[in-house]
Formats: C-alpha cells, structure tokens, sequence
C-alpha cells in the first residue's frame, strides 16, 4: 500500500486516528485479554498510524516482551514516534515502511496485528498473508476491520443514509470498507487455523469528538467524492451541514459501525497461498 492510496490522508488525520484509537482501546483490550496475550511476547500491529494498539499491547507483554508499530505515512510515523517518547514506551520500537515490503523477518512474532488497514489495500488477502508470514508458527493473526450495519444515530437524522452512502462509495473508489463482514472467511481462506470471532460497537452521547468522524472524512475526501461525480457540491454540502447539526444536538446518541475481530493460528507447517 502506498500513501496515494489511502484517501483519508489529510492533515486532520493525525487527530482523527488518535481519537479513534482511543475510543477503540477499551475493546481491543478485551480482544487481547480473551486471547491471552502473554508476559514476554513479541507483537507487531500492522499500520499502526499515530497510536494503534502499541500501549494495550506493551501493558500485556510487559518489560521483557516487545511491541513493534510499522507505520508508512511520514506524518502518522512521527506522531507515534512521539506517543511512544511521551507514554514512555520503553517495551516499544517502530519500523516506518510499506506493509506488503517492509523488510521484516518471516517467523518473528508471537502475534501479529492490523486494524482498519485492510478497507485501503487494493488485495486484502495479500496483506493477511505478508502479516502470516511475519507470524512464528502457532502465532495469532489478528483482523480489526468495520462493517457499517449497526451505525447510526437516535433520534434518527434523515439525511444521514445518504452521507454513509457517499462515503462507503468513496472508499470503494479503493477498497472494501465493510470488509469487517468477510474478514472471518479470508482468515479461513488463507489456512489460519482455529479461526474465532468477536464483534463490538461503541455508544457516544453528548456530541462526543468521534461522533464527527464521518464529517471529518467527508472533508478529506471531497475533492474524490467531486471528481468522481459521486455527489454535486450542492447536494454534499446540504448532507454535511445537516448531518453535523444533528450531531451538535447534545441530547444525540450514535452507535458507532460494528468492529469484527477475527483471529487465528499460523499452522506449524505453513504453506503460503501465495505459492500456489
């Protein structure tokens, strides 16, 4: 995945990616904890952006475990630098580098970790099997990716269908951004084994920072959206402005789009599907 390919690139977000590992840190910990992430471990998380889960895994693999982030954008690779520096991380290096050609050592870690990468790939399953590769034999890969069914607000905001509608056409332009509803059968597919499978969304209240992630998109993406005829300036204008009023109305509740987390085992003797 190169850079160009990630259309939420933007100067906003640095912000958006912290405040969404933030609000995802509560669910990603029970994910590791029902998975018994053990004191020692070596774990990579896989396009970790400005924060990832390196803090929820570096707590669990303690002083004698290591936690690498691989980050590709220059500006989300400084900015992790610099949660590293200020969360005194000190079970924690970064390797800035591309996630299919990073240089990495096959059969290196205990687990290894993605989440909301696989919607900006062009090939998903061959971003699952470079994570593989990277995993020791009977090591845990590990798929974060959202499936939009479950968000929405209450009271329900009218023009809100429409908005998610243009965005999931945007991210399209890309990728797959409701992958998270067929991340268990690429798992299945790429010969991981004792594939398992866990869901969480998150409620925000009170016009909550992250309940405005989808304006943030929008923003960062409009000149795609435009270009590619998916919405008349007019018309995405309308939707923003309305959409962010409701938003603004503190008696608003959201439930957020659902995180599939799906996860398995690198048989001892794996055979790459890449191979074939």
């Amino acid at each position: 995945m190169s850079e160009n390919d990630y259309l939420l690139l933007s100067d906003a977000e640095k912000s958006r990616l912290q405040l969404q590992a933030q609000v995802w840190e509560p669910e990603a910990g029970r994910l590791f904890d029902q998975i018994g992430v053990q004191a020692g471990w070596h774990c990579l998380d896989v396009g970790c952006g400005a924060m990832g889960v390196l803090g929820a895994l570096s707590q669990r693999v303690g002083r004698n475990g290591r936690v690498m982030g691989l980050e590709m954008a220059d500006d989300l690779y400084a900015a992790a630098q610099q949660y590293v520096a200020d969360e005194k991380l000190t079970n924690v290096a970064l390797h800035q580098g591309d996630a299919h050609r990073n240089g990495l050592v096959s059969d290196t870690f205990d687990l290894v970790h993605e989440r909301f990468v696989l919607p900006h790939v062009p090939n998903p399953a061959a971003l699952l099997q470079e994570m593989i590769r990277l995993a020791k034999s009977g090591g845990i890969v590990i798929m974060q990716e959202p499936d939009h069914s479950s968000w929405n607000f209450w009271p329900p905001c009218p023009e809100w269908p429409s908005l998610l509608r243009i965005l999931e056409a945007a991210l399209g332009l890309r990728g797959d951004i409701n992958i998270g509803r067929r991340t268990y059968q690429l798992a299945q597919e790429a010969g991981l084994e004792n594939v398992q499978i866990r869901a969480g969304v998150v409620a925000l209240q009170a016009s909550h920072p992250y309940m405005h992630m989808p304006l943030v998109a929008a923003a960062a993406m409009r000149s795609h959206i435009l270009s590619a005829g998916l919405a008349e300036k007019d018309e995405l204008d309308a939707l923003v402005t309305a959409v962010s009023e409701h938003i603004n109305n503190p008696a608003i509740t959201m439930i957020t789009f659902t995180t599939t987390q799906v996860w398995g085992q690198k048989p001892n003797l794996y055979i790459s599907r890449s191979s074939f």
